[in-house]
């Protein structure tokens, strides 16, 4: 506080000499001498005053206040560069249940509802099976006729065979009695006659059972062939009446009611949510940055900000016609808290800088159209122009202008000018 000293003026007179006092100083003479001595003295006095009542009120001048700020040490470390691209949650697998019956049939039970877990080969539907058994008898009946018919076909065989032996032998008797004169001409032309039909006979039989060259089967063999398939036919569409789930999953579609009529359409939706997909498109900028079985971050916000690290399981190497690459990332989903249509983010790691300076990204503010950070030493700072590098959400590679050490300002830099006076109140490293 500036204290001012208030003189007193007095006028004393000491053996008819005036004497003129402003405190302990003393201004003797007479005449004119001595008055103009006491009027500088007065206005002396007055401009004191003046001074000291304008100058101020008795109190001393405010002290600058420190501002309160935060601080972290540049430090040498890595950088990883890293990009989020949109996804879309998919199944792992979702499958259309057609039934595998022969032209339309009846709807007779529905056996599960939408939402219901199932089990692969368990039951979803069951189709009306009076015509599909009719089927199957006539099936089999066809069959037992066709190995009947290849019965008798190697058996008249066997009799025509016997039958056309014995009448060439017989021929040939009768041939050397007729030579002999024993017989007459009408003896020999009968039993020639009887050979020529059993010959006709016996090669008719052996046509019935000959090798067709397409198939390499006897033709009586070809149509037992024919109809034992026809069986299996039958006693396939038979058992497809029953529709049954081809994998274990979800029930998430039902397009059919009993008493429809269920043709080559999908009666049933079956969806394997065990695993689900997080499928996105990426640009040709990135599709080399990443490989198959790279760990990356997946980030679901509809689930209270869900987040898990994962692997790339496919990247399809070929464009499509947006010219992008489908990249996916399979996430084991076994409670199922993950549903189909969600969107997701995938965060991947595209690029690693080693050894670089580093900062919190916020450090680094504009001052007159430069990058600026605030460098404290000792109570106060200074503004340090910086070349900032490359940068991610959180840090900023510094490329000069600082040195590894150096505390600088990371939370009330934007209220600072260059040699403002600092409190430090927090502060640490770059993570």
């Amino acid at each position: 506080m500036q204290r001012i000293k208030v003189w007193e003026i007095k006028e004393n007179t000491i053996g008819g000499i005036k004497e003129n006092t402003v405190g302990s100083c003393k201004i003797g003479g007479s005449g004119m001498k001595s008055k103009s001595f006491i009027w500088l003295a007065v206005l002396a006095l007055l401009a004191a005053v003046f001074l000291g009542g304008c100058g101020s009120s008795g109190s001393e001048e405010p002290e600058e206040k420190a501002k309160p700020v935060s601080v972290a040490e540049v430090e040498k470390g890595n950088l990883v560069l890293t990009v989020d691209i949109p996804a879309a949650i998919d199944a792992r697998m979702v499958v259309d249940v057609v039934p595998k019956t022969q032209g339309m049939a009846r709807v007779a039970s529905v056996h599960v509802k939408e939402g219901q877990r199932v089990k692969k080969g368990q039951i979803l539907v069951q189709l009306e099976t009076r015509e599909l058994k009719a089927q199957l008898q006539q099936a089999q009946a066809a069959l037992v006729s066709a190995r009947n018919a290849l019965v008798q076909a190697r058996s008249g065989i066997e009799q025509a065979e016997l039958s056309y032996n014995n009448a060439k032998t017989n021929f040939e008797r009768m041939e050397t009695l007729y030579q002999q004169g024993i017989i007459s001409q009408q003896d020999y032309e009968n039993a020639k006659m009887q050979l020529e039909i059993a010959r006709s006979t016996y090669e008719a039989a052996k046509q019935q059972v000959q090798v067709d060259p397409d198939t390499g089967y006897q033709y009586l063999e070809a149509q037992v062939k024919q109809a034992e398939a026809n069986v299996e036919l039958a006693r396939a569409n038979l058992d497809n009446a029953r529709v049954v789930s081809p994998i274990s999953g979800t029930v998430v579609a039902l397009n059919v009611d009993p008493g429809e009529m269920a043709a080559s359409v999908p009666v049933a939706t079956v969806m394997d949510m065990d695993m689900v997909i997080a499928s996105a498109k990426i640009t040709e900028k990135n599709v080399n940055s990443l490989k198959e079985g790279q760990e990356v971050l997946i980030k679901i916000a509809s689930l209270d900000d869900f987040e898990g690290t994962y692997k790339i399981t496919k990247i399809v190497p070929a464009a499509d016609n947006s010219k992008t690459y489908k990249v996916e990332v399979s996430i084991p989903n076994e409670k199922h808290t993950i549903k189909p249509g969600m969107s997701a983010i995938i965060e991947a790691a595209t690029k690693e800088i080693k050894d670089v300076m580093l900062l919190p990204r916020d450090a680094v503010v504009k001052r007159s159209g430069k990058d600026v950070v605030f460098v404290v030493k000792d109570d106060k700072v200074e503004a340090v122009e910086v070349t900032p590098g490359e940068s991610t959400d959180e840090l900023i590679i510094i490329e000069k202008g600082v040195r590894v050490g150096d505390k600088v300002v990371t939370a009330g830099q934007h209220l600072l000018d260059d040699g403002d006076t600092v409190v430090v109140r927090g502060g640490g490293g770059t993570q």
